[in-house]
């Protein structure tokens, strides 16, 4: 659950999940029905839901967000794993409950000291070497396991013992690459998932009228295990990325820094999966953060919308490699981006060469799946923004050029400079990252063309989701088993 709330809204999924299993009958959660039309308010969520709050509107240490969608969740989620459990004959009382790499004392306050608490998964994941978290981006356990809680049946005694033979996994495998260590040990993470012992929970926001599900990821053992079948997709939304460079605020800028896109992807022996794409906040050297959310239903049965939480982000490591993998010239992301200002005119027209035959290329093979069209320039008059007499008149390969050669000028440019050619008083402060990003998403665009002409953009698409799901897409891939609760 991504939020600056976010040790708050996981306490209180916690706390809504050991109030089902295991809390008193008395402060069981029942759900307050909600009608479509008169439910989907944004306003008096804690007066109108108050029957799952304590008296004062919040649950003892905790934090209460009164936000909708948060409340309508907690209403859910005990059910929802409630009803899980009984589906796959575990138990439905007496667990331990524990929380990843935060303090559990304001839930264990608010149970008024009567839930039981482990920390099994932070001692799993705190057995670690360095290299063997290094296999992880930047050594972050939410790319190994993304659960955000977890569960356990396991007695204190039972749970020492285990760590121990974990221990001993570690001592046996340290010749070893670091590899085999975490291949052995989520498969006996997988025995402990099957066993009903251990089950760690990813929490992704609810949103209203969806209530909340279990789907299991990661929990075919070894010997299983089958890659994904590819079936067919439909972009839904076409990929879309706006080039125009204009009023960003109070300055000069890009007016928007987002490539967007939805799809539906159908995969044999699975339900369809419709998820938007959208890579954002770019940084000066390096791949983008890329998101992805699932498209869910609505109270109306016409209309769907964007999940709460994403789903996930795709780790840049691997979006660099998809991008060169499908790339017909096999090219890296960064290929002929700027590294820094260019400073002269003939490093300007070379640049500018090569990206108005890329932008050209592109655009004349993408046979309409993709949608960027706004390479327009603005300068300042008064107070509105007015196409430049170039960009106004100037087509297809002289438009590109005169494109590149223009951002890369203003690049150059010092404010006083730019407030004297364009009427602007300033640049946006991230103008460089902003428009090297333009660059390499250009060619993550050019990379998903050339698979669509290879019969592969399913598999991207795919692989890019398991991706950012954290889910294994092949057998050789590390994530540990969880379920996600959204």
């Amino acid at each position: 659950m991504a939020d600056a709330s976010i040790s708050e809204r996981e306490l209180s999924s916690l706390y809504a999940i050991w109030a089902e299993l295991d809390g008193p009958v008395e402060i069981k959660i029942v759900p307050d029905p909600i009608k479509a039309g008169t439910g989907a308010k944004t306003s008096g969520i804690t007066k109108r839901h108050r029957a799952i709050w304590q008296s004062n509107g919040t649950w003892p240490g905790l934090n209460a967000v009164d936000n909708f969608n948060d409340v309508f969740a907690y209403q859910w989620q005990g059910q929802a794993i409630k009803e899980w459990l009984r589906k796959n004959g575990f138990p439905r009382n007496g667990w331990a409950y524990g929380i990843w790499d935060k303090n559990i004392t304001p839930f264990s306050r608010a149970t008024g000291n009567r839930a039981k608490v482990t920390y099994f998964m932070d001692d799993v994941w705190n057995l670690f070497t360095e290299d063997q978290k290094s296999l992880f981006g930047k050594k972050k356990q939410d790319s190994w396991n993304p659960a955000d809680i977890y569960i356990s049946q396991l007695g204190k005694q039972d749970e020492s013992k285990k760590l121990e033979s974990i221990k001993k996994m570690q001592q046996d495998t340290s010749n070893l690459e670091p590899s085999v260590f975490v291949a052995l040990l989520n498969e006996e993470l997988r025995n402990l998932y099957h066993n009903g012992d251990i089950i760690g929970i990813s929490l992704k926001a609810a949103k209203f009228s969806n209530k909340p599900h279990v789907k299991e990821r990661n929990i075919v053992y070894d010997k299983d295990f089958e890659p994904p079948n590819f079936g067919q997709y439909e972009l839904l939304k076409k990929i879309d990325q706006n080039m125009e460079v204009g009023t960003k605020g109070s300055s000069l800028g890009f007016k928007t820094n987002s490539l967007k896109f939805e799809v539906n992807i159908s995969m044999s022996g699975c339900d369809p999966v419709k998820y938007s794409w959208e890579s954002k906040s770019p940084v000066p050297n390096g791949l983008p953060t890329t998101e992805m959310k699932d498209i869910v239903g609505t109270h109306d049965p016409l209309k769907n919308q964007l999940a709460n939480a994403r789903t996930g982000g795709i780790p840049k490591d691997r979006l660099a490699v998809f991008i060169k993998e499908y790339s017909k010239d096999s090219k890296a992301a960064d290929f002929k981006v700027p590294k820094s200002v260019v400073r002269t005119h003939n490093r300007r027209i070379a640049f500018a060469n090569y990206w108005a035959k890329f932008i050209t290329d592109l655009k004349a093979s993408a046979n309409g799946m993709i949608k960027i069209d706004d390479f327009i320039i603005n300068e300042k008059d008064r107070n509105k923004d007015v196409e430049t007499a170039q960009s106004k008149t100037l087509t297809n390969s002289s438009l590109y050029h005169y494109w590149v050669m223009t951002v890369l000028e203003m690049d150059a440019m010092t404010n006083a400079e730019i407030r004297n050619t364009y009427g602007y008083s300033s640049k946006e402060s991230k103008f460089s990252a902003n428009m090297r990003n333009k660059f390499r998403m250009l060619r993550l665009v050019r990379s998903m063309v050339d698979a669509k002409k290879d019969g592969k953009l399913g598999e991207y698409f795919i692989r890019s989701y398991y991706s950012a799901s954290k889910m294994r897409f092949s057998k050789e891939e590390l994530q540990s088993p969880f379920i996600k609760l959204q």
